[in-house]
């Protein structure tokens, strides 16, 4: 079946000098826009060099805004867009991770890594995004026809006669992008029970000892440190786990955090007074020593810094300017 690639269509809007946005609106939560003026005026000068067919340009121009503001999303989006419909797929794959790191609840921007992931034959990678999204979003239909391409044998769990015809979308030339004010950082909370009316809890993953800090990093996995054993886990989709990172670099680990710019884990190692950095082949090694008993870390990938919890006898916060 051919693939139905999400692309959301560019256009240049003004609003008080700044790009308002395009016709194309997703939920309110999903924005990965910027507030940083000259960011925007790159991710605009891309937006006018891919209608002009100056690809390469408006890879550069988007590239430049990143950097200048690397929690943009759309222009992560739309670079994804652009190496997709290049065939650059590794490439493609990597953008769009940001872009999902960035807004979790980006089911369009999941659906595109899926794809991806498929033409990097990753399909256990694309099998746990695609069940990321919930059956209350659009693109639940979609991508349960996508998941039952990858796995026929998987059950369809409450499916909408929708799923058997994906609903049309723009072609996969073009690049995508929207541009609401701030970008997401949360997932989309579970509803509660109708019956109840209250929160419901259960068991998804099991066999730790002493599970501390959680975070959702590269390929989309969820990562879970272990005090006890010293072990850094990838779990799956559906609770699965497998060791991601251990041995002398990981003591004592306890928060955990992901940088979607670097495509790295950090964890903060209460036993070595360190944090460590994992890359996505689960290779660690130190960030930076010399502290006092780490605890939690928070990423600001606006200003690409860290933050840590150091505890007894310093008892403060810490803030790591990353290079």
């Amino acid at each position: 079946m051919r693939n139905r690639f999400h692309s959301r269509n560019l256009r240049l809007a003004l609003l008080s000098g700044l790009m308002a946005g395009s016709l194309w609106l997703q939920p309110i939560g999903l924005a990965q826009a910027s507030n940083n003026l000259e960011a925007i005026q790159n991710y605009n000068q891309g937006i006018e060099a891919y209608n002009q067919g100056r690809v390469n340009d408006a890879l550069s121009k988007f590239t430049r805004a990143t950097q200048i503001d690397p929690a943009y999303g759309d222009a992560y989006y739309n670079m994804g867009s652009i190496y997709y419909q290049l065939k650059r797929f590794p490439d493609a794959a990597d953008m769009f991770q940001k872009s999902v790191n960035l807004a979790p609840a980006d089911s369009n921007a999941k659906y595109n890594l899926a794809l991806c992931l498929e033409k990097l034959n990753r399909s256990e990678e694309a099998i746990n995004i695609l069940s990321q999204i919930p059956a209350s979003d659009p693109k639940y239909a979609q991508a349960r026809v996508k998941l039952n391409e990858l796995r026929p044998d998987l059950k369809p769990q409450n499916t909408p006669a929708a799923a058997t015809k994906p609903a049309a979308t723009t072609p996969a030339n073009k690049p995508v992008t929207t541009t609401p004010s701030k970008p997401a950082t949360t997932t989309t909370a579970a509803k509660p029970t109708a019956s109840s009316g209250k929160a419901t809890v259960k068991v998804f993953s099991k066999g730790y000892e002493g599970p501390t800090g959680i975070t959702i990093g590269p390929g989309g996995f969820m990562y879970v440190a272990n005090y006890s054993k010293n072990i850094i886990y990838r779990v799956g989709a559906s609770g699965e786990k497998t060791v991601f990172s251990s041995g002398e670099g990981i003591k004592g680990p306890i928060g955990l955090t992901y940088n979607p710019k670097t495509n790295e884990l950090y964890v903060a190692n209460y036993l070595l007074n360190n944090v460590a950095r994992i890359n996505a082949n689960g290779k660690s090694s130190v960030l930076i020593g010399g502290l006092n008993k780490p605890y939690n870390l928070f990423m600001d990938t606006v200003n690409n810094a860290v933050f840590v919890s150091e505890q007894d006898p310093a008892n403060i916060i810490s803030r790591i300017a990353l290079p």
